[in-house]
């Protein structure tokens, strides 16, 4: 080992520049790992760290149901028990300004005394909240032209607004927000009129306990208590495992972005390598002539490359801190916490182990280069440049087949997922097999391109892109794999929104009306009809509300299912009914009913992909237990599938139109309405129907396309890694073809070419180069998301040649302005210090 580290260190004396570039193609890799991943150990320590007053309580219950009797009798007595309970109800309602009639969507939040029990709900200017004040969010004054001490109408009664929102405790546990929060008490809540049938509520009981040492206790005490409802029940010890879920899926994702980055600058570690070797001939047959064995002067260097290795990724690490302090600014407002980063121990040692093994696999290949060098061979060999042997078949098979193996393993230890990680790598495999036959496809047209004589820059600029030692075609395959990650990330994120929008039937609803009660249907269906803008207005649909009790006589609890489908379908459902296929719906298994189907018995349909979930098929039954506890027992008559989410067919289970005995029914309302005419529709809706909340497609499609560009910008920030180690691997490429590229240089000035001829016919291979890496790295990011979306989501991809166009320019910029920078001391050199040298 000390002959191995004494030779290594005196090796390191010449070179350098180049270990620079080795050291860049680990650390930006390091650096987006180590980025992310400490990231989230940042955001899961504020989350455990924070985590009563994320939910402004110890522990927290959350149901869309009213407590039964006995509920209430065991909520009322908990103080006594030394337990404080805060009660909050959550709905959305519709604001109006009652001077201009504007109305705009909110989110209703009716707190308890004793609200909240940590932290601080912060107001601007400070005040109270009484029975005939509402505090709101900022957004609501900008939307609807108000200000502090204006009134707001919610429902059928007016609010003074004491204050803005500065802070809310509990507000990362809300979850998705349809539109700004307004805060009022109990008591203005009843006054108001807002909760009926049908309303969406949600009920949240917060408890503080004396001894937080007791909270399983009472866990398990109101998860017996509620175990009809199923609620959702998270005490301060779970750092909020909703918020944890998403954040830990995102991370692995995210992971495994940045991991790309990594292994892409392992293929510049790999070609720096192999260059490396090739000047180190002369060195390595020396030492075979002193005596040392393959073995020994592989170790030699193997050894150098891995101590490399760990310097670059101890350089990452520190880089790494960098980009966890620049992450929060790209979320923004996305994530309500404030993160006080630092270096996670685990983060730093996974990834300096993850580093080195990068080092170690891709360095593997070239090393064994050194077995075939033979030193007659070397010293007899002609000026120019020396060639190695041809590797075995089996040798180079074996070895490449470590490598991916060890990048399975590394794949699945960064992703926490054995699933993930060999996905990973396969999906990795195809995409480097396609760039890299494409990157050589179109590096050959390039070259066999004739260029006229009277454009001698561009002639010889094309010309420089099979010169000796030329590694065109592995620049293009490590900027393709980047663009590619960008683009797709991109064209993915437009593609959703796009679909959203755009794949609805002409004359669809885009109009929603939540609340409708059954009395209020005719009159609000003749309303929508009479108003001026609305295009269409299809009957309410009617629905009611139940859970599962029985699949095909098997108890949810008996059932095997997801954890998500668990949690999903152990929930209160809604449920529809209908004497005909809903619009939206088509057939995939069994008949539509007739009268007499459901004449003498109840019949249900069930949408394709809850079957799926559920393993239910035509002629299965299911029990279930309708609001009001009351029974039903339904034969499932057909599967269909939801073609348009838009239609008003978006929901799991039909019922068959039978007697349903004193079930309470509700509906939703539905319109198709002319551009411009939503606001007039809304405000004259509020006047009339005041408990009626209206829901504006295009107000969520923003808030949606908002919350998708913070999470895409992230994404893309993560997968430009990619990017920067593709232009590191070209600088590197410049560098280790240096000297060949002075002396070119050299005679062209000393045969008459000026040095702006010089520039440009390297600016011409460099735009060359980006021009072949943006149009491969396009044109798969535009199959990726076509395969995405048709395959994976459903969906239908639509071309856009502009962001494919924008996504070329800007890699030709790039590579045009790293090359030229990496050129600046070759143009400079002086002819008469090279020529002397020759």
């Amino acid at each position: 080992m000390n002959f191995y580290f004494r030779t290594a260190l005196r090796e390191f004396r010449r070179g350098r520049r180049r270990f620079v570039f080795f050291l860049l193609c680990i650390a930006i890799g390091v650096a987006g790992l180590t980025g992310i991943k400490g990231f989230n150990a940042s955001l899961q320590g504020a989350l455990l760290r924070e985590a009563r007053t994320l939910m402004a309580a110890d522990l927290q219950l959350s149901t869309g149901r009213t407590a039964t009797p006995a509920q209430a009798e065991l909520l009322a007595g908990l103080p006594a028990r030394g337990i404080a309970v805060a009660h909050n109800v959550e709905t959305a309602s519709m604001a109006v300004n009652p001077a201009t009639r504007d109305t705009t969507l909110v989110e209703v939040k009716a707190v308890g005394p004793g609200y909240p029990f940590y932290g601080a709900l912060a107001v601007n200017p400070p005040a109270p909240l009484t029975d005939e004040t509402a505090l709101v969010g900022p957004e609501l004054l900008d939307r609807l032209g108000l200000k502090v001490g204006d009134t707001v109408k919610l429902g059928s009664t007016t609010f003074v607004i004491g204050g803005v929102i500065v802070q809310e405790p509990d507000r990362i546990t809300a979850g998705f927000a349809m539109g700004p929060r307004v805060m009022i008490t109990p008591a203005g809540l009843a006054r108001a009129n807002l909760i009926q049938f049908g309303s969406r509520a949600q009920n949240i009981y917060l408890f503080k306990l004396a001894d937080p040492k007791q909270v399983g206790a009472l866990r398990s005490e109101l998860t017996t208590a509620f175990a009809k409802e199923r609620p959702r029940i998270a005490d301060y010890r779970e750092a909020n495992p909703t918020v944890r879920r998403f954040l830990d899926r995102l991370t692995a994702f995210l992971s495994l972005v940045s991991l790309v980055a990594l292994l892409v600058g392992g293929l510049g570690v790999a070609n720096a390598t192999r260059v490396f070797i090739q000047e180190k001939l002369d060195a390595i047959a020396v030492m075979k002539c002193l005596g040392a064995t393959n073995r020994k002067v592989t170790g030699v260097y193997l050894t150098q490359m891995l101590m490399l290795g760990l310097a670059g990724s101890a350089l990452g690490v520190a880089a790494g801190y960098g980009v966890q302090l620049f992450l929060p600014k790209l979320a923004g407002t996305f994530l309500n916490l404030t993160l006080t980063p630092y270096l996670s121990p685990e983060v730093a040692l996974q990834g300096l182990l993850v580093g080195v093994l990068t080092a170690f696999l891709f360095t593997l290949l070239p090393l064994t280069a050194i077995a075939d060098v033979k030193p007659a061979l070397v010293f007899r060999r002609a000026m120019g440049e020396a060639r190695l042997d041809r590797r075995t078949t089996v040798r180079e098979g074996l070895l490449l087949t470590v490598t991916g193996l060890g990048i399975a393993l590394i794949s699945t230890w960064v992703s926490g997922s054995v699933k993930w990680g060999f996905a990973f790598v396969g999906g990795l495999g195809a995409a480097t097999l396609l760039l890299g036959g494409a990157a050589r496809v179109a590096v050959g047209i390039v070259k066999r391109i004739r260029v006229p004589r009277s454009w001698p820059a561009a002639r010889q600029g094309l010309a420089n892109l099979h010169r000796p030692g030329s590694q065109a075609s592995a620049v293009v395959l490590a900027l393709g794999v980047g663009v590619t990650l960008v683009l797709t990330i991109f064209l993915l994120q437009r593609g959703l929104l796009r679909e959203v929008r755009l794949t609805s039937p002409a004359g669809a609803p885009n109009m929603f009306f939540m609340g409708l009660q059954q009395a209020d249907e005719p009159a609000f269906k003749a309303f929508l009809r009479s108003q001026p803008g609305v295009l269409n207005a299809p009957d309410p649909i009617p629905f009611v509300r139940g859970k599962l009790v029985k699949v095909n006589g098997k108890s949810m609890e008996e059932l095997t299912l997801a954890e998500n489908d668990q949690r999903w379908f152990n929930s209160m459902q809604t449920l529809s009914y209908s004497a005909t296929l809903p619009s939206g719906n088509e057939l995939l298994r069994g008949r539509w009913w007739t009268p007499a189907d459901y004449q003498d018995k109840l019949v249900i349909s069930v949408e394709s992909e809850a079957a799926t979930r559920l393993h239910l098929d035509v002629g299965m039954t299911m029990d279930l237990e309708l609001e009001g506890s009351i029974p039903a027992h339904a034969e499932i008559m057909n599967i269909r599938k939801t073609t348009d989410y838009r239609a008003g067919g978006a929901f799991n289970f039909v019922l068959g139109p039978s007697e349903l005995g004193p079930v309470p029914v509700s509906f939703i309302g539905q319109a198709n309405v002319a551009q411009g005419a939503a606001g007039p529709l809304q405000r004259e809706m509020a006047a009339q129907f005041p408990g009626v909340t209206a829901i504006d497609l295009n107000d969520i499609l923003k808030t949606v396309g908002t919350v998708l560009d913070r999470i895409g910008l992230v994404i893309r920030f993560v997968a430009g890694f990619s990017v920067a180690a593709g232009l590191i691997i070209l600088a590197s490429s410049i560098a280790a073809t240096k000297f060949r590229r002075t002396r070119e240089a050299v005679l062209y000035k000393t045969l008459g070419a000026t040095r702006s001829r010089v520039w440009r016919m390297f600016a011409v291979e460099y735009a060359t180069i980006g021009l072949v890496a943006g149009i491969v790295g396009a044109g798969l990011a535009a199959g990726v998301t076509w395969a995405l979306l048709r395959f994976v989501m459903e969906s239908t991809y639509h071309f856009e040649l502009l962001p494919l166009l924008a996504g070329i320019g800007v890699t030709i910029v790039l590579t045009v302005a790293v090359g030229v920078l990496s050129t600046v001391d070759v143009v400079s050199a002086k002819p008469y210090q090279v020529l002397r040298e020759e």
